[in-house]
């Protein structure tokens, strides 16, 4: 029998329907996508002095930034949004940030302090912050971020252009200061990779000197997961980045990882979680 000359009825219709279906419905994707970017995702020109631009709260919370809080500040005031008051939230320092923005607020009228006594956190400093605020935007930054002169603008932009559309707007935020720490001898270790937001991405865009293996693929070294932790670790190597396993429980999961080549760990194998006082003990 010839196989060339066996068909199945219908059998024609259905490969072409499998190879001309993808391949149109990709043109339009791709046209749509063209079209969005044409129409929706290329933001115009805004002509500054033809907006009449509303008054914005910058919130700014701090905890310990007796080093960099004087030059946030120094660039927040030298902005030229026209409709702006500052924000200043000590959220429980206990280093000299307190002293700096009483300070500050006698300097600087437009400038408005909250002094907390207790530390709570970011979120409830910004929560208490907004509060204060008499805007009714907000713009929330980080005691160590600098603002271009343009963003306020840009940020403000969105909520007039799309109206109740819009809930929040980020940034596009540049590290400024990594150079500097690095020159300092910092390392920088990225904890729980493989989960959340400690992706792939972020190896090429971050100086980072440690891959931390998360404790969850220690966890499961089924077939699946020996395949995943030994290329975490082969990609760490070509990466010359340290390696380090978390959450070593057992003498089978140190024996995996030290045979893939990774050779620091931690977990229960090792020791439980110390206190301060215990750790030191153990140092001297």
């Amino acid at each position: 029998m010839n196989m060339q000359h066996v068909l199945i009825p219908g059998f024609e219709k259905l490969a072409s329907f499998v190879f001309w279906y993808p391949f149109i419905m990709s043109l339009f994707w791709i046209a749509g996508t063209l079209i969005y970017i044409r129409y929706r995702d290329r933001d115009p020109k805004v002509d500054f002095s033809a907006v009449d631009w509303p008054l914005v709260s910058f919130l700014v919370p701090c905890y310990n930034e007796e080093e960099t809080i004087e030059e946030t500040l120094k660039h927040l005031l030298a902005l030229d949004y026209p409709s702006k008051e500052i924000i200043l939230i000590n959220d429980g320092s206990t280093d000299g940030t307190a002293d700096i923005l009483k300070e500050i607020s006698r300097n600087h009228p437009e400038v408005r302090v909250i002094q907390l006594y207790e530390n709570k956190g970011k979120a409830n400093a910004l929560h208490l912050g907004a509060h204060a605020s008499k805007a009714e935007f907000l713009i929330c930054l980080d005691s160590d971020a600098i603002l271009d002169q343009d963003a306020p603008y840009y940020l403000i932009h969105h909520f007039l252009h799309k109206g109740e559309r819009l809930g929040a707007v980020t940034g596009n935020p540049r590290i400024r200061n990594r150079n500097t720490l690095l020159s300092l001898g910092v390392k920088v270790a990225m904890d729980d990779f493989g989960t959340c937001y400690s992706s792939l991405s972020y190896l090429k865009h971050l100086p980072i000197n440690t891959l931390k293996i998360d404790k969850s693929f220690i966890d499961e070294l089924d077939e699946v997961g020996k395949v995943l932790v030994e290329t975490i670790i082969q990609m760490g190597k070509k990466l010359n980045f340290d390696l380090t396993a978390e959450g070593i429980e057992n003498e089978e999961q140190l024996q995996f990882v030290t045979e893939q080549g990774c050779h620091i760990g931690q977990g229960y194998l090792f020791d439980k979680p110390l206190s301060p006082e215990e750790m030191s003990r153990l140092l001297n």
